[in-house]
């Protein structure tokens, strides 16, 4: 099965305003968390968080603060992230693969330690 990917908006940081334009609360920075599943019972899951900035010109489509959606907001931050989406989803599917057949492991078990109960 081919892993799922869900966005979580972490926070919002905004300008007041107004701006030359008239525009308040004014979306400047995004913290976002991407999150791979497997979709299993119980799921391996692999995330990875960042911030997206956010510029606005002159020319470009406004939504007013009080009418965003989680979409709006995902894919502004989806297009600040551009090609580089492709290759953070490919590594956090390389995580739950790791995770789910696992190429190394550690312990503070020595080979050379006994447990006689002494």
């Amino acid at each position: 099965m081919a892993n799922t990917y869900s966005w979580t908006i972490q926070k919002l940081s905004y300008e007041l305003g107004p701006d030359s334009e008239g525009h308040s609360d004014i979306v400047n920075n995004i913290e976002w968390l991407l999150t791979a599943s497997d979709g299993e019972d119980p799921p391996h899951e692999a995330g990875w968080s960042g911030n997206a900035k956010v510029t606005w010109e002159e020319d470009d489509d406004w939504i007013a603060y009080e009418d965003l959606t989680q979409s709006d907001v995902v894919g502004w931050v989806e297009s600040s992230l551009g090609d580089e989406l492709a290759s953070m989803k490919s590594k956090l599917d390389a995580q739950i693969e790791e995770e789910v057949n696992p190429t190394e492991a550690s312990t503070r078990d020595m080979p050379w330690d006994e447990d006689d109960g002494a």
